[in-house]
């Protein structure tokens, strides 16, 4: 049982991780970025981001669309909204 608290923790901080780098990157660039620029930057494998995107989804963090550039995010840590996630 420990185990698995355990677990969830490092999981939570994976995501957590993820989501800093999606919206660093999607700041920097102006755009959103794609999944190997987000696995290069937080150090995961793409099966670890694909595991982690829906809970950020269903948190409400983001919004994935079709396409390279699908992964926007919505909100900042501050409550402020993403560049990214503006209308041009």
């Amino acid at each position: 049982m420990a185990t698995t608290k355990m677990n969830a923790g490092r999981g939570e901080d994976t995501r957590e991780r993820i989501y800093r780098v999606i919206v660093q990157l999607s700041d920097a660039e102006g755009r959103p970025p794609t999944q190997h620029e987000i696995c290069m930057a937080a150090g995961v494998s793409v099966g670890s981001l694909l595991h982690h995107l829906p809970r950020l989804e269903g948190e409400g963090r983001i919004v994935r669309k079709s396409g390279p550039r699908g992964i926007i995010p919505l909100k900042r840590g501050d409550g402020s909204t993403c560049r990214a996630a503006s209308p041009p």
